[in-house]
């Protein structure tokens, strides 16, 4: 038997129904699902937080793959805590990954890292700016968005990239999806979650020998 903690829970999971099935139908169902109430998550900035091993690469890009269209695809951009690589590898094991939606153009994924590591925020908006019209996204994915304040000089210069971020995403008329593992405590201290329409949090509960769930949403 091969031994269950080589990797995190979530990376036992490659379904759809089997990921929803351990967390409540709302408002998940609804984030992923194509029917009436999308648009209740729809052209807002979405919060998913959680510690890591929780879910959040996994809702993201199922929101992604499920949502995104030729007119309005997908942009999954990654940065310094999560490389694309390995999204890439982890999410091709995904029954949600759609090889023919990546060659289509409805998902594109992009890597934030080298422009962060090497020059800090100083032309990371330039390049989401850059890629936002080239793409003329419907939803844009950062994951993971904490590694902007990582790389930040102090609080005011990630405050005003804060400010400007969310300018251009509302501009844009996009979802926003930025992914971060806080916790919920830490969230309430974190300066991203002022500008946030809706909040996402996942948790990981040890319930004797297995891992569950237990999502939480705060709108408004």
């Amino acid at each position: 038997m091969s031994n269950p903690f080589l990797r995190r829970a979530t990376e036992y999971i490659r379904d759809d129904s089997a990921f929803l099935a351990i967390v409540s139908p709302e408002p998940l169902t609804a984030f992923v699902a194509k029917h009436k109430k999308r648009s209740l998550l729809f052209e807002q900035i979405v919060r998913v937080i959680g510690t890591p091993g929780s879910g959040k690469t996994i809702l993201s890009q199922q929101f992604a793959f499920h949502n995104a269209t030729t007119e309005k695809p997908a942009l999954y951009l990654s940065t310094l805590s999560e490389p694309l690589d390995k999204i890439l590898r982890f999410g091709e094991t995904l029954q949600v990954f759609d090889h023919k939606a990546i060659e289509d153009g409805r998902v594109i994924y992009e890597d934030l890292g080298r422009v962060l590591g090497e020059e800090g925020l100083e032309n990371i908006l330039g390049a989401i700016e850059g890629y936002i019209k080239e793409v003329r996204p419907g939803i844009v994915v950062i994951d993971s968005f904490r590694a902007f304040a990582a790389v930040s000089h102090d609080t005011t210069e990630f405050r005003r990239f804060l400010y400007s971020l969310t300018r251009l995403l509302g501009a844009s008329a996009t979802t926003a999806v930025w992914n971060a593992p806080y916790t919920r405590e830490q969230a309430m201290d974190a300066a991203e979650f002022a500008v946030a329409d809706s909040i996402i949090s996942l948790d990981i509960k040890l319930v004797g020998a297995r891992d569950d769930f237990a999502p939480n949403q705060r709108g408004r």
